[in-house]
């Protein structure tokens, strides 16, 4: 790390765990009222303190009111990863008494509770826990009745500034693994005789350049009639001191997924019948336990990179013998048998907005050259995981770490552990060429030798078709999904959409050609109004034609008009468009100051409405004398059908005359514009096709087709991101479309994209199969209605013929 770097670390900071009060405590005396308890305060194998002695009474909370302090240091990249995957341990003592004679005062170790530093890593600064505390083996705690108050402990973290930054949450990443269990294990393992401990290991970066094992150790050979609870609680994967139930993680439970939505290998319904019998009937390795990593962002950025280079990522499983305070033989320490690998297939943790992969994942038998296959990576972790696991077991048992030369003696014994199961090396300092009939060895830092022998031991997994339930999850995803929104504003910012009403950028011109159409339309009116009072007495010969009869129609017309109110309707009618010219041609939107003003301004208007009224008359009265324009024969419909005929006959001028009348005639339906624009990409004008998809989407921003076939222009024209937004514009538009998302999927295989591809094509497949599903169900209904209305019927018929046998019996009666 260089100078540049140092100066920017930040300083350790302090995290205070406060004990606050505990309630409901029950010591050794179950008829004493008071417990004179201490709490002492653990995280990992560090003490942090013990607090005073204080008198707890059954219906009294005790104030402890202890603090605790631990430092966090940002010089180790690991600092973080420890609080967030290690519980603080409360273990609660009861201090008993001194008798007479009594050097030290005895105690008894009441019960356990963990609390979880995970707010602090997430950005909190202050949490508080109410935990119910777990009585130890043997605690007189374990004899309270069920319904009596449960033992409870308040806590409460703090720091003074949140432990990752605002910069450092964005980049960084909180992994979550669950190891749940493997299922249907080798016919070898049994539950009787030595009994053995089974761990499993995947690597985790936790830099640009380092990897380091994550090591779940304490898994259990369990009957396949021992039935898990509905709610399995997680346990802590480094529980330290931490014994009985306050291993489990508190309020954390395993998840549960539909088989159809895994990301596993045994999801085919060819699979269910295993899966149901192995998870119901046959012996398990249990777990159980959750592990979490956080990766600082070159962490981050170094899974990413791997995960896009070779998508598999290896979990080793194995057997190991018991720790030294167990029932194994201590002289098996260390050795590996059953020596395991499930490649789990991280890529759907780059597809955009997925931050949770589950699923169960085959067992294979572990060989290096299957390793690098699958993996590329020249050897695996397991004995370095063997070691982690065994100093975990022997922590969690109470009983001492390998001694220091427990490696050499473990070298001295490969020969006698390779007859009972496959033990391989893969550090560089444990290299063995010799092969065995049972364990493949190689050369961690050459080529993987293809002759090298099964791993018999591993082969058992394949045969019993072992496999492990297995979860990891993201705090966010490693690639954010775009939001519709967002989607969205990109589109309208390539394609503007088209305003629903025109901008009025000439309110003059168009308040006075208003102001025409309804000069024209009282025209029409008052014309329709003489013809109703005259017209008869003008179409005879005799009528009257001279000047004075035409005076008296007219005030005739006039009085009418008055005495009807139609007069005053008129001038209510013009008075609007009258008002827009006043105000968008002369601009006068305040009232008038002077008296003269006014006037001056009325005369100049009525000058100037004279004019325009006896030019839009003018116009009226020449309108009428000409042929009125006869409606289209054709429509659209019938348009688009002589469109494709011309096309079908290879008459593309014909066919393009077509497409463009349909366009002129109505210019705002979108349905024109793609369908030209469909037209001219089978001709092969690409320019042509891109204004007519602009123009579809610009009308309409979520019309699917014409966003997917921008799409394809946008491809054929190697622009590229702007082909991919609308492609995912399209599926955002309808999420259930399988075409939209088999656009997308054949997108990214044009730009070589394997990842993205397979998350499209999945998506696409799941929602073919919905559909499918659902379309087969409707087929059995309506087979079944139809079979119930069919018995109905035949019901109906037989009750009918019934009926009728009873009358006639009836009737021979009565004759009789």
């Amino acid at each position: 790390m260089g100078d540049t770097e140092v100066a920017h670390i930040r300083p350790p900071e302090t995290i205070t765990i406060t004990v606050l009060r505990a309630r409901n405590l029950r010591g050794s005396n179950a008829k004493a009222d008071v417990v004179n308890a201490t709490i002492k305060v653990e995280f990992g194998e560090k003490s942090l303190g013990e607090s005073p002695k204080v008198d707890c009474m059954a219906d009294t909370p005790a104030e402890f009111n202890y603090n605790a302090t631990m430092s966090c240091t940002y010089d180790d990249p690991t600092a973080l990863d420890e609080i967030a995957h290690k519980p603080i341990v409360l273990t609660v003592i009861e201090v008993l008494p001194k008798e007479k004679k009594q050097k030290e005062e005895k105690t008894i170790t009441l019960g356990q509770c963990t609390v979880d530093l995970l707010p602090l890593v997430k950005g909190e600064t202050k949490y508080r826990y109410s935990l119910a505390i777990s009585p130890v083996p043997g605690s007189p705690m374990e004899s309270i009745p069920a319904d009596a108050p449960r033992p409870e402990v308040d806590v409460l973290l703090s720091v003074n500034e949140p432990l990752v930054g605002s910069g450092q949450t964005h980049h960084g990443n909180l992994v979550t693994i669950t190891m749940e269990s493997l299922y249907s294990p080798p016919e070898a393992w049994g539950l009787s005789g030595v009994q053995y401990a089974y761990a499993a290991a995947l690597p985790l970066p936790i830099n640009a350049e380092k990897e380091n094992p994550i090591v779940f150790a304490n898994g259990t050979l369990k009957p396949g009639v021992d039935k898990e609870p509905p709610n399995k609680q997680k346990k802590w994967a480094v529980p330290a001191t931490a014994l009985g139930n306050a291993v489990y993680i508190p309020d954390s439970y395993l998840s549960t997924d539909a088989i159809d939505d895994e990301d596993g290998d045994y999801r085919g319904k060819e699979d269910r019948e295993h899966r149901t019998s192995a998870e119901h009937e046959k012996n398990r390795v249990t777990w159980n336990t959750e592990r979490r990593s956080y990766l600082e962002a070159s962490a981050v950025k170094s899974l990413q990179d791997k995960i896009a280079k070779c998508r598999y990522w290896p979990v080793e499983v194995m057997r190991l013998p018991q720790p030294a305070g167990g029932k194994g033989k201590k002289d098996d320490d260390g050795s590996v048998s059953f020596h395991g690998v499930a490649f789990i297939n991280l890529a759907p943790l780059l597809y955009p907005g997925v931050k949770r992969i589950r699923g169960a994942y085959k067992i294979y038998s572990y060989t290096d050259q299957a390793l690098y296959e699958k993996t590329k990576r020249r050897a695996g972790f397991g004995e370095e995981a063997a070691k982690i696991a065994n100093n975990i077991l022997n922590r969690s048992t109470a009983s001492p770490g390998p001694k220091k030369g427990a490696g050499k003696d473990k070298d001295d014994k490969k020969d006698k552990d390779n007859k009972k199961g496959d033990h391989e090396p893969h550090g560089k300092d444990h290299h063995d060429h010799k092969k065995t009939s049972q364990t493949v060895k190689s050369d961690a830092g050459s080529e993987p030798d293809s002759s090298a022998p099964m791993n018999l031991e591993g082969q058992q997994y394949v045969e019993a078709k072992s496999y492990m339930m297995f979860e990891i999850s993201l705090s966010h995803p490693l690639i954010p999904k775009r939001p519709p929104e967002e989607l969205a504003r990109r589109v309208a910012e390539y394609i503007p959409p088209r305003p629903l009403f025109p901008k009025r950028t000439d309110g003059a011109q168009r308040a006075v050609e208003d102001f025409h159409t309804q000069v024209a339309s009282v025209a029409g009116l008052v014309l329709d109004e003489f013809r109703d009072m005259f017209g008869a007495e003008l179409k005879t010969d005799e009528s009257d034609l001279s000047q004075e009869a035409m005076e008296t129609r007219r005030q005739k017309l006039i009085y009418e008009l008055n005495a009807s109110g139609k007069y005053f309707a008129f001038k209510e009618q013009l008075k609007h468009s009258v008002v827009k010219i006043v105000r968008e041609k002369y601009l006068k939107t305040t009232n008038f100051e002077d008296r003269q003003e006014l006037q001056t301004f009325l005369s100049e208007l009525y000058v100037y409405l004279i004019d325009q009224m006896h030019e839009s008359l003018t116009k009226t009265l020449a309108l009428e004398d000409q042929a009125l324009v006869p409606a289209p024969l054709t429509d659209s419909a019938q348009l688009k059908h002589f469109a494709r005929e011309a096309e079908v006959n290879g008459n593309f001028e014909l066919a393009t005359k077509y497409y463009q009348e349909r366009i002129a005639r109505n210019r705002n339906d979108p349905s024109h514009w793609f369908d030209y624009g469909t037209f001219c990409l089978y001709i092969n004008d690409i320019t042509k096709a891109e204004e007519c998809f602009r123009e579809c989407v610009s009308i309409d921003q979520k019309h699917l087709q014409g966003l997917l076939l921008y799409g394809v222009v946008c491809t054929l024209l190697e622009k590229h991101e702007m082909a991919e937004m609308f492609f995912e514009a399209a599926t955002n538009v309808q999420p259930r479309s399988i075409l939209a998302w088999t656009m997308l999927g054949l997108y990214y295989d044009t730009v070589q994209n394997e990842i993205g591809a397979e998350m499209a094509y999945i998506e696409a497949n799941k929602l073919n199969q919905q559909a499918a599903v659902a379309t087969a169900r409707a087929l059995r209904e309506e087979e079944l209605a139809k079979q119930r209305a069919e018995r109905s019927e035949s019901d109906t018929h037989t009750d009918n013929k019934k009926h009728r046998a009873g009358l006639r019996v009836k009737l021979w009666a009565i004759h009789e």
